[in-house]
């Protein structure tokens, strides 16, 4: 809870941390949600992850 709480400011900036335990693959990448507040991140490349607009 309180880690959630910390996250939360970053998570307003546009700074997600991506939740290893929700990782799964989708086609030919992977999707995940934000640790924090749960939005939706698409893999891009190896290390570098997106908020997934689709």
């Amino acid at each position: 809870m309180i880690k959630r709480i910390i996250g939360l400011p970053n998570c307003m900036k546009g700074r997600h941390i991506r939740s290893e335990k929700h990782i799964t693959p989708d086609g030919d990448t992977y999707v995940s949600r934000c640790a924090h507040c749960g939005t939706k991140l698409r893999r891009r490349a190896k290390r570098d992850w997106v908020v997934d607009r689709a």
